[in-house]
Formats: structure tokens, C-alpha cells, sequence
């Protein structure tokens, strides 16, 4: 029988092609020795408990898989067989609801949905005949998850045990345009290495992920106590106590507030309604100040920071025409207002990258979505400006784009 206490089990976590060095670096961070499989993925070896900390803390990544087992099978009747011969009964409750997931790459199969119908019956038949009782099965992910990859003739069979994928936090119900996923904005601040105690601004903030994100890095807010629900939480090796535990020790870690201010606009009144809501969910509100504004009249606190900004990539014909006016004036934005700043722009066009007419000071590839995009960091050096002390905040001191009459 397998032992899910022993730190001996196989755990993969997987993230998104570019994103992998940094989720590596989060595991390390945590105490872990871990190593890159492929480009989605790196192992290590660890508990039950120590995949449930990894869901509590990762940042970057998607899913945390534990191995179940390992067997052989040549077709499709020889995997039924080895799928039906591991002892379900020791991981899905008997009325219990159970969805799979697969990745195959056999000859033998044509249609990549028959592994997952025959897995779930080998599972169904086997917890029928042992317990009398058959339990559920379907695409819902919000109770156990398994994933299966089989590779020619090697299968491997794992519980997700995140469940819904890590990048769905909780707290973003109003999407607005085009956001990006929390993992991805998470991934961009922490390859900025923004430091906290610094401030951090975010024009064009759309639904505010970036922002939000910022809030919880800064005061090392462990996301997956965001959420209340995992997929390790429906198997019947889960102890309630053991993951209590690990809630109450990651919310001894954090801080009330950042020591920098997180500044966060958008010209469009739609997108900061939604930001706020997103905020106020991750419990974040109140410590981000929030602006209807275009860009180019962002509020800049004084001192050092980090300036980063999602805009558009011009993908549909026209665009990109329309959008060089844009990308020169966040390259004049950089070098008149963000003096002392590192800035940081996410885009997909090296023609509109190249409006901006700054050199870049590094480049780091992503992807958004399915598509290819670079986080292009430029440095502005400090100069002295005259500061101005800001109605709303009257304690924070931010530099004007106008010198005062």
C-alpha cells in the first residue's frame, strides 16, 4: 500500500514553458531539492503533507501531481488492466466523485478520449466490486482529480492535487479584457526582483491581477490561502489537521501592509470597478491605490520602484498602427516621470517594442495565453524632481508630471 506519509513519493509540478527556472527557484526557496523533467515540469521527491505545502505556497505553478503508480501497457486492454489492479479503494471515497485528466502518446490510441473512458471504468468496476457503491465520474474539477501519461508503453498515474489549476486564485471574478493569468503576473514580478520595500506601480492596470499579485509577494501572503478548496482535500488519505497546521504557520509569516506603495490605473473606469472588486476578494484593497487616469498622468512615488505594463499587442490587423503613438509616449513616460524607476513593458511585438526608443536593460521570454511574449526591463536613472504631496494620501509623497504654479 502506498505511503503517503513517507518524503520518498514522486511529486511533478508543472508550469508554463519559460516559467519552470522560476517556479524551480519557488520550490527551492521552500526547503525543497527539486530538478526540470521537461519544459512544464520538475521533480521532486516528498509527503502528502509536503505536496499540500507546495499548493499553499507555489506562486507560478499549475498543478502539484503525486504519484499513485507505474505500470506497462502495450494497448488498451492492458492499461484498463493496470489502471483496475492499483487499490482505488484506498483513495477515492466509495461515494466519493472523481474527474481525469491524460497526455498520450501510444500508436495504438487514435482517439485520446477512449484512455480517460476506459481509466474511469477499470476505477468504477474495481470500487463496485469492493465496495458495493459506485462512485461518480465526470469533468468537474473541484473534487479528486487524476491525471494519467502514458507514453508508449509506460503509464503513470497521478492525483492532482491542486485540484482546479493553482493560477485560479478566487479572487478574480471580474476578468475585464484580455487579464493575465495570476501565475503569469506573479512569474513577471518576481523575474523583476521588485523589491517590497520599494514602491510599485502598475498603469494600465486592467482587472489589477498585476497589482494584486504585487500585494500578496509583498506581504508574503501565501496565495492558496486564497482559496478553500484543493483537490487533496477529496482523497481519503487528506487530514484536515495536518493542512490546518500548515494554514496557521503561513499566516504567522505574513505582513499587514508593503512598505512601498502598489499604485494601480487604468484610463478605463470599467477596468479599475473590476480591479477593485478583484482586490477587495484577495483582501488587498485597502493597500493598493487605485486611479482612473491615462498612463502617461500615473502617479510616481518618490523614491525607488518598479514601473510594469501590460499594454496592447496589436495582433489584429490595424492595430499596431494605431498603437505606435501609444509605445513611444510609455518610452517619453519612462524618461520624463520614472527617474530612478526599473521599468518593465509586457508585449508581443518587437516592431511596437521598438517605438518605445530606449535600450532595454534585459529580456525575458513568456507566454501569454498560448503566445509569445517578452518582459522587456529598462533602467531610468535617478535625477532630483520637485515632490508634491498627494490629496488622497497626504502622507505619500508623488511626483507631479507639472510643476505647481
Amino acid at each position: 500500500m502506498l505511503d503517503f506519509t513517507s518524503n520518498s513519493n514522486r511529486i511533478l509540478v508543472t508550469a508554463p514553458r519559460f516559467i519552470t527556472e522560476i517556479t524551480q527557484k519557488e520550490i527551492e526557496s521552500l526547503g525543497y531539492a527539486c530538478k526540470k523533467e521537461k519544459d512544464n515540469a520538475l521533480s521532486l521527491r516528498g509527503s502528502l503533507e509536503d505536496a499540500m505545502k507546495l499548493n499553499l505556497w507555489l506562486r507560478t505553478a499549475h498543478k502539484v501531481l503525486f504519484h499513485l503508480f507505474s505500470g506497462q501497457a502495450e494497448n488498451i486492454d492492458e492499461f484498463y488492466d493496470v489502471v483496475k489492479d492499483f487499490e482505488w479503494e484506498t483513495i477515492i471515497p466509495s461515494e466519493g466523485y472523481f474527474s481525469i485528466q491524460s497526455a498520450v502518446h501510444n500508436d495504438t490510441i487514435r482517439d485520446t478520449r477512449l484512455p480517460n473512458l476506459k481509466a474511469k471504468d477499470a476505477i468504477v468496476d474495481r470500487l463496485t466490486e469492493i465496495n458495493g457503491l459506485r462512485p461518480n465520474s465526470g469533468p468537474d474539477t473541484e473534487q479528486t482529480v487524476l491525471f494519467v501519461y502514458w507514453n508508449k508503453s509506460s503509464v503513470s498515474v497521478y492525483v492532482d492535487t491542486a485540484g482546479t489549476p493553482l493560477n485560479r486564485r478566487g479572487y478574480r471574478h471580474q476578468p475585464h479584457k484580455a487579464p493575465l493569468q495570476e501565475t503569469l503576473a506573479a512569474a513577471l514580478i518576481l523575474q523583476s526582483e521588485w523589491d517590497p520595500t520599494s514602491h510599485f506601480v502598475n498603469p494600465m492596470c486592467g482587472s489589477g491581477t498585476l497589482a494584486i499579485e504585487a500585494f500578496l509577494i509583498g506581504t508574503k501572503t501565501a496565495p492558496g490561502l486564497l482559496r478553500t478548496n484543493f483537490g487533496f482535500m477529496h482523497i481519503l488519505p487528506y487530514q484536515a489537521d495536518v493542512w490546518n497546521k500548515l494554514v496557521e504557520e503561513a499566516k504567522k509569516v505574513q505582513i499587514p501592509t508593503t512598505e512601498g506603495m502598489i499604485v494601480a490605473s487604468d484610463k478605463d473606469p470599467e477596468a479599475i470597478a473590476a480591479a477593485k472588486g478583484n482586490a477587495e476578494r484577495a483582501g488587498a484593497a485597502a493597500h493598493i491605490l487605485f486611479r482612473v487616469t491615462d498612463f502617461r498622468d500615473s502617479l510616481i512615488p518618490v523614491g525607488k520602484g518598479t514601473v510594469m505594463m501590460n499594454p496592447e499587442y496589436g495582433e489584429r490587423l490595424g492595430e499596431k498602427a494605431a498603437l505606435e503613438k501609444v509605445y513611444g509616449a510609455i518610452g517619453s513616460f519612462f524618461k520624463r516621470h520614472c527617474n530612478g524607476y526599473s521599468c518593465y513593458v509586457v508585449s508581443s511585438s518587437k516592431e511596437l517594442l521598438e517605438k518605445i526608443r530606449m535600450t532595454p536593460s534585459s529580456t525575458k521570454n513568456f507566454l501569454n495565453a498560448k503566445m509569445d511574449v517578452q518582459l522587456i526591463g529598462y533602467e531610468v536613472f535617478d535625477r532630483n524632481e520637485l515632490a508634491v504631496t498627494s490629496e488622497s494620501s497626504p502622507k505619500r509623497k508623488l511626483r507631479s508630471r507639472k510643476k505647481p504654479d
